[in-house]
């Protein structure tokens, strides 16, 4: 049995910020009734999976305004206007890390939260770092942590590691290098 598509009735933009829009889509679905739906327009993001030659996994650490606490994560951000993702991830990575990889690879992508938004997240593998740093984005005070892999296990374990792109990334990359 196909599945029914909902069909879009109308769209108002409430919201234009920097970083994402908001609108409001009213839509009816399989059973002709109408509803609306509040949806986050964002231009997509990048996570980064850097393994060094030691086979550590670079981590960083920094606040997190929206939740008010310091959080581990993997290197991320937000697309710039017409970005490409991989040049994002490039620069993502020496911003947050002061490394610049040699091989630097898409390995998978993921929606990060498709009941409201239509982010789009690339998941970078990068390797063979080599010391290259660009100036950090500004609100940015990031710690940069190397763990190796049984650590980086054992953070997921505990709950040590919190954000869900960081989770899924590293989640994905053991189940495929295990």
């Amino acid at each position: 049995m196909e599945q029914y598509r909902h069909k879009i009735l109308d769209s108002k933009n409430i919201y234009d910020g920097e970083k994402f829009s908001l609108k409001i889509v009213n839509a009816k679905n399989q059973n002709n009734q109408s509803y609306n739906k509040e949806i986050i327009q964002h231009p997509g993001s990048v996570v980064i999976l850097p393994v060094t030659q030691n086979h550590e996994i670079i981590l960083i650490e920094q606040y997190r305004i929206a939740i008010d606490k310091k959080i581990i994560e993997l290197p991320a951000g937000t697309l710039g206007k017409n970005e490409d993702h991989y040049e994002a991830a490039n620069r993502e990575l020496r911003e947050e890390t002061g490394f610049r990889a040699k091989n630097i690879k898409l390995i998978h992508k993921m929606w990060v939260a498709p009941g409201y938004s239509s982010e789009c997240c690339y998941l970078y593998l990068a390797e063979n770092l080599v010391p290259d740093p660009l100036p950090s984005d500004l609100g940015e005070d990031i710690i940069v942590k190397r763990k190796n892999l049984n650590d980086v296990k054992e953070m997921i374990i505990s709950g040590q590691l919190e954000d869900q792109m960081t989770l899924a990334s590293l989640l994905f990359f053991f189940s495929k290098n295990d």
